[in-house]
């Protein structure tokens, strides 16, 4: 597979299953942040988006599966939010004319934990334990997902959402 260009890659974000209760909210905060949703897809079955997502933060080398902990952050997400998602496709002109592809990436990433640190108290509300394999994990929800802008991590996650059939091949 050979490297995609980064400008070929939409700008996206992800609303978790802990998202979907506010996803007027969230599209709204975008908006403001200079970002217009330009379309959306349904993800049918997040817990197999998150498992691949995020292996390689969280995920056992030696049993290639993920950590016991982020099993836990799933399976309770499945259990309180359901296993659906939404990817959000979105454009920004004037932030890509005055900072480039990367400058865009990154201005994403800060509506992100912008949006994460105005639903801090909700989030520390909604904190759960939860066993699996005999241990507790404290699981908390974060509502929405977009890559660091990181080349490798970008196509990788561009083309898991290729390959499950969620966009069209470039």
């Amino acid at each position: 597979m050979g490297k995609i260009a980064l400008t070929q890659i939409p700008l996206y974000l992800i609303v978790r299953p802990s998202g979907l209760p506010f996803l007027d909210e969230i599209k709204t905060f975008v908006s403001e942040g200079g970002f217009d949703h330009i379309w959306e897809t349904q993800i049918p079955d997040w817990s197999n988006l998150a498992q691949a997502f995020y292996f390689d933060k969280f995920g056992d080398r030696e049993t290639g599966k993920l950590q016991p902990g982020a099993q836990a952050w799933i399976m309770s997400t499945n259990v309180l939010f359901g296993n659906q998602a939404k990817l959000l496709v979105l454009e920004a002109k004037a932030i890509l004319e005055n900072v480039g592809d990367l400058g865009a990436r990154e201005e994403l990433v800060k509506i992100k934990r912008c949006y994460r640190a105005k639903k801090k108290a909700l989030r520390e509300a909604l904190t759960i334990t939860c066993r699996h394999v005999g241990i507790d994990y404290t699981v908390f929800f974060d509502y929405i997902h977009c890559p660091d802008p990181d080349q490798s991590q970008l196509e990788y996650e561009w083309n898991w959402l290729s390959d499950n059939g969620l966009i069209e091949k470039m």
